[in-house]
């Protein structure tokens, strides 16, 4: 990230803390990372994350493996959906079902572009109230993943509820 990242004061402190007791725990956060994202080299994740989303994502990583929970609330453009699709590669190459949920069924398509961005493509199902904007797009418009209809639907939730959905 070319640009600088500013910590507020009340939080500099913890955030130091946190990075510097992951290190201890895991040596090179860059090297835990790319081992722990499956990528072949640490080019390959320094092409598909910055230096403060592998920070971030490190941290989560880390708790979720010591069975503990993340809140990542990054401010506005510091890559909180790139560190999400992390999370959700992360999720699925370690046999563990992910779950996205958002206000705004667009954003279904921003965390798609994510994981093509971070190298990973997934295959998502889809739950909304509204499948027309839920569906998936691409940069063109044209319609990359839509909602389950009908039988589709009910198989393919009943996949999910059992562990068996390939999601």
């Amino acid at each position: 990230m070319s640009e600088r990242i500013v910590l507020p004061e009340n939080i500099a402190e913890s955030v130091t803390k946190a990075l510097n007791n992951l290190k201890n725990e895991v040596g090179s956060v860059d090297e835990f990372l790319r081992v722990e994202l499956g990528y072949k080299t640490k080019e390959d994740l320094f092409n598909a994350l910055s230096d403060i989303q592998i920070d971030g994502v490190g941290l989560m990583v880390n708790s979720i493996k010591k069975g503990n929970s993340f809140v990542l609330g990054d401010q506005t453009g510091i890559g909180k959906g790139r560190q999400c699709a992390a999370m959700i590669r992360w999720a699925i190459n370690h046999g563990i079902t992910p779950v996205f949920l958002t206000v705004d069924q667009n954003l279904f398509t921003d965390m798609y572009r994510d994981g093509i961005d971070i190298g990973y493509k997934f295959n998502p199902l889809i739950l909304a109230s509204d499948p027309q904007k839920a569906n998936i797009t691409g940069k063109d418009g044209s319609t990359i993943v839509s909602i389950l209809k009908g039988k589709k639907m009910d198989a393919a939730k009943e996949a999910f509820i059992a562990g068996k959905s390939g999601f």
